[in-house]
């Protein structure tokens, strides 16, 4: 009589072992979608801060110069921002945009369309707004970056907006 091999795993076994594995997944799979949503999120609104704190930085730079050519943002550009929202995309002068100067692309940003005609919220802001700049009424320069359904900030099939002021940052929109 021949002794059957025992050395191997039984149907039980490997069905119990898959359930496991599946529950795991079940379970850990919402929270790493969930991390990676909220770090793009978080991406976009340090992007937007420094944007803002960058031209803000450079404009105080460019008035210790005299030279036009010297200035890393010329003075055709620095004249178009203004109280109100530009869109990023639309501003060259000089030879240079903003778009290149600010590190902006439009496989990222939404960076030509209808600029935003006041303060950037989560009932104002439409998919087809541009990322735009302005200078607020203290000075401030202000950046509202809005990010493609596609690029490296969609979260959700949705765009995300981030405005450099606000107070969270983000305006998701699905």
């Amino acid at each position: 009589m021949k002794k059957l091999n025992s050395k191997g795993f039984t149907l039980v076994e490997l069905l119990a072992v898959i359930v496991i594995l599946a529950l795991v997944l079940v379970l850990t799979i919402p929270n790493v979608l969930n991390a990676m949503n909220n770090s793009r999120i978080s991406s976009i609104h340090s992007k937007a801060k420094s944007v803002a704190n960058w031209y803000s930085e450079s404009i105080l730079a460019d008035g210790l110069t005299t030279n036009e050519a010297d200035k890393i943002i010329p003075t055709a550009i620095a004249n178009q921002i203004t109280s109100s929202w530009k869109c990023i995309g639309t501003i060259t002068g000089g030879g240079k945009t903003l778009t290149d100067l600010a590190e902006l692309n439009d496989g990222d940003f939404v960076l030509s369309g209808t600029a935003p005609d006041n303060t950037p919220s989560d009932t104002n802001v439409e998919s087809t707004t541009c990322s735009a700049i302005r200078q607020n009424t203290g000075g401030k320069v202000e950046v509202l970056l809005v990010g493609t359904s596609t690029g490296k900030f969609a979260v959700g099939g949705g765009a995300v907006y981030a405005w450099s002021e606000d107070d969270n940052g983000t305006l998701v929109k699905n």
